[in-house]
């Protein structure tokens, strides 16, 4: 299965979309400007590790689920890195 190998095995693909979903995420915040861009970001890199570590693990893969688990953890530890970035970055900036 192609897909659940795509989320059971980091890669850079993974930590740019995680990245990604860190920034946007917090820009819309800081700027209030909430849509569904943001969620759909957000959803890149969250829930399909998490949903390939369940299938893994459903599977009777603990090995695949502990990458499903990998990826999630490292995902929301890039997210959070980003978002952290760039409220500094966007703190710096003098506001209009």
């Amino acid at each position: 299965m192609p897909l659940l190998e795509e989320r059971v095995e980091p890669g850079w693909y993974s930590v740019v979309v995680a990245l990604a979903a860190g920034v946007s995420g917090t820009i819309a915040l800081v700027k209030q400007k909430v849509d569904t861009l943001v969620g759909t970001v957000a959803a890149l890199a969250l829930v399909p590790a998490a949903a390939a570590a369940a299938i893994a693990f459903m599977s009777h893969d603990p090995l695949r689920g502990v990458g499903g688990l990998e990826l999630l953890a490292i995902n929301v530890g890039l997210i959070i890195l980003a978002g952290m970035i760039t409220v500094l970055m966007i703190g710096s900036e003098p506001s209009s």
